[in-house]
């Protein structure tokens, strides 16, 4: 029996505005606000005519309520988790059997989390030559979903109240007016809308094995992986923007089955020539299957019954979807090893897959390699320090299919057109068909080294690795005037090379024990073809591009480098260049081809979502019976895309972080730290396309401490156990990032391109205790 019990906490920020502050920076927003559009300052900020409404600051920002919503809407969440196994058996019969139950709440309000699980297997050995067996894993999940990200609730602002006393939720704009956000109340869009999913899911698996010989046998297998959900979305009125409700619902059907047979061949010729081969071949088919229905938004007759009879049906929001793939494979490998000295390996396999065109489904994937175990030829044999030595090299490829079904084939969606100038509704295709698309393949060269010294004490193993993978699957754009709008195409060529090296040490040996596992690793990634195009742009909304150029790291982020603010009028008009429409308080972009002016040709890379190194130590100690596990992580170098500072500096009068708008500029009499502009929702453009929302993402955390303690044998035998261990654990204890990053978490992306953040939810902190009994 194994179960155990703890919380989740998230890792929140502590540097929100609230009460005077947030006030006071308040006035200061609408004073610049004012101050652009060409107003007096000076006039009070409230009840005054002679200041427009926009501009107006509402004394109810003092009301004393101060609510932080990133604690209002995040909670400590318990879970817990039971499990008990039996086996047992005879020599020519073994089972067992497992019961799993889990229970968590969320860390956002209202959310939360059940699955319930059963494992059995059945192992039968007939007689010397048959044996067979079976497995079944059904699963069945229900949980409840947050309807937005923990972001999009904490920056709401600090002056509204969470819940009037008569239990209705206020707005900001019911306080504030048109000058804040529309939104509702973040505890109303949590409480109001349920998001609900129930899921069953078996994994089961009947299998025949045959003993021919001692060195020959085969094996037989039938597998599948059925699973059902539901998903149900209700959103009562008063937690929509618009006073709206809505709902949906849709249920899902996904069936894998897989068929696997393995002939497989083990013998030592001469006592030194040991020869290991299997040959087989799979087969895979999965089917899926979606309906989904929806009601006409505001058709609900009220916010008691959240069934869809409750409303009327959208015809639009309504329909089914099928889908369906297969995958062959014949496969064959071979090893051999003379004298457990020299080692070798070859495998081919072959694969086709239905998710391609009819002229190229197949793909052929060799590899091989060789060690040669050193430390076996007696010129090393009872070497004092170099107890293992094995040179390693290896060569090898693989193939990728993981592309829509259908890819290859000319897609067709809904259309509108007019024949006869009648508006009526058809399909028409958008995508051309591609027959030649095929698989996307990954090459790779490793060569590595395995050594042990003193007598083993200190292990070492290196890898250097050269990967290159060409006809990457892509979707390109066609000409508009084919009619088209895009191709899936197999275009382009991708190289990462990198050097890992892992470190295991036995310290102290004896009554104490304290053993060390360090490993490093990095990684150069590098475009190497884009076909005809030499390079490609993906633009967000508000200028940011990620850049695809030959030669350069994968969607590296492109815009203009910032160098400075606009701090006063002398700035502004000093005939620098400067950005079109720039004003006081916008970034100064640097020239960066000195032409004079600033435009798209003064764009350049300002680095990339991919860390330079990565580092892991993990220390275990042990004394007695006590046993202790610390596990570190680094991630040096990566850089992050985080828009989402752009919800806290001011520019939505919500919620505000201090280090995130004590430094901007303000006024020519108080022009921050002359990095930080001013943020406005009419600057977000200047912003967001150069590196001021790029920050550090690099980080040190203490992943995991894991304390246990073995009760001794006298004990456990008088409890009538075999085994009894309590233990404790914390995970994401500690997290240290660079001071200059603004996020939740340093290795979150949630937007859509590479190191994107826009609102990634925060580290969990969790800690556990649990007990291991064993009978």
């Amino acid at each position: 029996m194994n179960s155990f019990a703890g919380v989740s906490s998230p890792m929140l920020h502590n540097d929100w505005l609230t009460g005077q502050e947030f006030y006071d920076y308040a006035v200061k927003y609408q004073n610049r606000e004012l101050a652009w559009a060409g107003g007096d300052v000076t006039v009070p900020v409230w009840g005054d005519a002679r200041r427009l409404a926009q501009y107006q600051v509402s004394p109810v920002l003092l009301n004393g309520v101060n609510n932080i919503w990133q604690d209002a809407v995040t909670q400590n969440a318990p879970f817990q988790n039971y499990n008990v196994s039996v086996s047992g058996g005879t020599e020519n019969v073994r089972y067992y059997v497992s019961g799993t139950v889990k229970s968590e709440k969320g860390t956002i309000q209202t959310t939360g989390f059940n699955q319930y699980g059963i494992r059995a297997n059945l192992d039968v050995k007939v007689n010397k030559v048959v044996s067979a067996g079976m497995m079944i894993n059904p699963i069945y999940s229900t949980r409840r979903l947050a309807p937005t990200s923990t972001v999009s609730l904490a920056k709401y602002p600090s002056f509204v109240p969470t819940q009037n006393e008569d239990g209705s939720f206020p707005r900001a704009r019911d306080l504030w007016g048109a000058v804040v956000t529309s939104q509702a109340n973040p505890m109303a869009i949590l409480q109001g809308t349920q998001i609900t999913q129930q899921a069953f899911n078996n994994i089961g698996e009947l299998f025949v094995a045959l003993q021919f010989t001692p060195s020959l046998s085969f094996r037989s297998s039938f597998a599948g992986n059925i699973s059902y959900g539901t998903n149900e979305r209700f959103q009562a009125r008063f937690a929509t923007n618009n006073g709206i409700s809505n709902g949906t619902a849709s249920d899902n059907r996904n069936i894998n089955l897989l068929n696997e047979n393995v002939l497989s061949f083990n013998k030592t010729f001469a006592r030194h020539h040991d020869v290991n081969a299997i040959a087989g071949a799979s087969f895979q088919k999965n089917t899926s299957r979606n309906a989904y229905m929806g009601v006409l938004p505001g058709s609900f007759e009220n916010d008691i019954i959240k069934t869809l009879n409750n409303g009327i049906i959208d015809p639009n929001s309504t329909g089914s979807t099928k889908s369906a793939w297969g995958l062959m494979s014949y496969f064959a490998r071979v090893n051999y090893a003379y004298k457990s000295k020299y080692l070798l390996a070859a495998s081919i396999r072959t694969d086709g897959s239905s998710r391609f065109g009819p002229d190229n489904q197949w793909g052929y994937f060799p590899s091989a390699s060789a060690a040669w175990r050193v430390s076996e030829e007696d010129f090393l044999k009872g070497n004092p320090l170099l107890s293992n030595l094995k040179i390693r090299a290896s060569y090898g490829v693989t193939g990728n299919f993981n592309i829509g079904d259908f890819s290859w084939q000319g897609g067709i969606s809904s259309t509108v057109y007019s024949p006869n100038n009648q508006l009526g509704k058809g399909k028409a295709q958008t995508s051309i068909e591609n027959r030649a698309l095929s698989w996307e393949k990954t090459r790779s060269y490793d060569f590595g080294l395995d050594i042990g010294l003193f007598r083993n004490r200190i292990n070492i193993t290196a890898d250097y690795y050269d990967k290159r993978t060409n006809d990457l699957l892509y979707s390109v754009a066609v000409p508009a005037i084919s009619g088209f709008t895009g191709s899936m195409s197999n275009i382009g060529d991708i190289g990462n090379k990198g050097f890992e090296i892992e470190i295991n040490s036995q310290n102290i040996t004896g009554k104490f024990t304290w053993n060390t596992a360090f490993n490093f690793s990095m990684n150069k990634n590098k475009v190497l073809d884009m076909g005809v195009d030499k390079e490609k742009l993906f633009e967000d909304q508000y200028g940011m591009s990620w850049l695809l150029r030959v030669g350069e790291p994968m969607f590296s982020y492109f815009g203009y480098k910032a160098i400075g603010v606009i701090t006063n009028a002398e700035v502004l008009n000093s005939g620098i260049p400067l950005y079109p429409g720039s004003k006081l308080g916008n970034p100064i972009y640097e020239d960066v081809n000195k032409d004079g002016k600033i435009d798209a040709r003064d764009r350049v890379i300002l680095g990339n979502y991919q860390p330079k190194a990565i580092l892991g130590l993990v220390n275990d100690f042990a004394y007695k019976n006590f046993d202790l596990s610390i596990a570190v992580q680094a991630n040096l170098g990566s850089k992050v895309y985080n828009y989402e500072n752009q919800y806290y500096q001011g520019a939505l009068v919500g919620a505000m972080r201090r280090d995130l708008v004590k430094n901007q500029w303000w006024s020519e009499q108080e022009p921050g730290d002359g990095r930080a502009p001013a943020a406005a929702l009419s600057t977000l453009n200047f912003q967001g396309r150069s590196d001021l929302y790029i920050e550090n993402g690099s980080f040190f955390a203490v992943r995991n401490v894991n304390l246990g303690y073995n009760f001794p044998e006298s004990i456990s035998r008088r409890l009538r156990m075999s085994q009894l261990r309590v233990f404790s654990s914390v995970s994401n204890l500690l997290m240290v990032t660079d001071k200059g990053y603004h996020g939740y978490n340093p290795e979150g992306y949630n937007g859509p391109y590479a190191g994107y953040n826009d609102g990634t939810e925060p580290l969990n902190r969790v800690v556990t205790f649990g007990l291991n009994v064993q009978f």
